[in-house]
């Protein structure tokens, strides 16, 4: 087996999973206190359920990454 023409370290991948991890998750909050300031923005109840399911497991996971 040939080895891949581009890699990164460890600590570098570690780096770009941990900003998405953090960007996912601030985007999901921003989305639930929009709903929550004004009331007339929709989200459908599941997924506000799912946003809170993802934030809490994106919390353990940047926690894991070291943010």
């Amino acid at each position: 087996m040939s080895k891949p023409k581009f890699e990164i370290t460890h600590e570098c991948a570690d780096m770009i999973v941990l900003a998405s991890l953090k960007e996912c998750r601030d985007y999901h909050l921003s989305e639930l206190k929009r709903k929550a300031e004004d009331p007339s923005y929709w989200i459908h109840e599941e997924d506000q359920a799912l946003y809170l399911k993802y934030i809490n497991a994106s919390e353990v996971l940047i926690h894991y990454y070291g943010g």
